[in-house]
């Protein structure tokens, strides 16, 4: 199966750094995502949670074998009740899984 690029934005390389630089970012570590799901389909459904800034899916698995992923935010007021409302989102593989991501990446190499 051809899953295409990886990484998805609509926004320029540019204002990703500038919206880092400003510490308006918050990144989300997903995991369960569906194998259907490329990552402008994961920008599309996560974006009516926040601001989505960018999305990047590895062609890897995690230790689990299960697909993941990195959804930058932006302007996130409330990191609580956004994990808990990606938490509800369902997929073929199951419920998604969030944490914010542990290392913040500065840029990611589309």
């Amino acid at each position: 199966m051809d899953e295409g690029l990886p990484y998805f934005s609509r926004w320029s390389q540019k204002q990703v750094q500038q919206a880092i630089t400003n510490g308006d970012v918050l990144t989300l570590y997903v995991e369960n995502l569906s194998t259907a799901w490329k990552p402008m389909d994961v920008h599309r459904i996560l974006s009516k949670y926040g601001e989505v800034v960018d999305v990047y899916v590895p062609k890897k698995r995690n230790k689990e074998r299960k697909r993941f992923g990195f959804v930058r935010y932006r302007g996130i007021r409330n990191t609580h009740h956004l994990l808990m409302d990606v938490n509800r989102v369902q997929t073929e593989e199951g419920v998604l899984m969030a944490n914010v991501a542990r290392e913040r990446a500065t840029t990611w190499s589309p």
